[in-house]
């Protein structure tokens, strides 16, 4: 049982999400606090719109890491970055170079752990890149790793 009911506050993450990420969360199955490794707010089985290059983000996890110092204050709430983890992403080959720009130009932090990208054309899979991680910050700054036809 938590002593904060954060579905309550779900507009304030949307709102977060839409300035700083330009995506939308469309829906949700729960939200979880956790205090370890640190302090951060889970949104579980999240659906994200992205609002200019119109991809869709299936996310079975997505985290607000929080300042310590700033914990309770949700009235100016700023996570210091989002995770991503076991994500499904869908995107038509002719967006693909918009979908890395997009995460290439993002001026908040951002992480993602195993991500399944499925390239399309015409509603045809013309390649699948599974357990994509990547961040915009520390020292695997653009790094990007993943498998392609079963291979690292």
């Amino acid at each position: 049982m938590s002593i904060f009911n954060f579905e309550k506050k779900q507009q304030i993450f949307k709102i977060h999400l839409s300035n700083f990420y330009n995506i939308d969360l469309i829906d949700f199955g729960s939200i979880k606090y956790n205090i370890f490794p640190t302090p951060r707010i889970s949104i579980i089985n999240a659906n994200l719109k992205n609002k200019e290059n119109n991809f869709d983000l299936k996310a079975k996890k997505l985290s607000f890491s929080l300042n310590l110092k700033k914990i309770y204050n949700f009235e100016d709430f700023n996570a210091r970055k989002i995770i991503l983890e076991n994500n499904e992403l869908e995107i038509d080959i002719s967006k693909f170079l918009n979908l890395i720009n997009y995460f290439h130009n993002l001026k908040k932090d951002i992480h993602i752990k195993d991500l399944n990208l499925n390239l399309k054309k015409d509603q045809n899979i013309l390649m699948q890149i599974k357990d994509i991680n990547f961040s915009n910050y520390g020292y695997k700054k653009y790094n990007i790793k993943g498998k392609i036809f079963d291979k690292t």
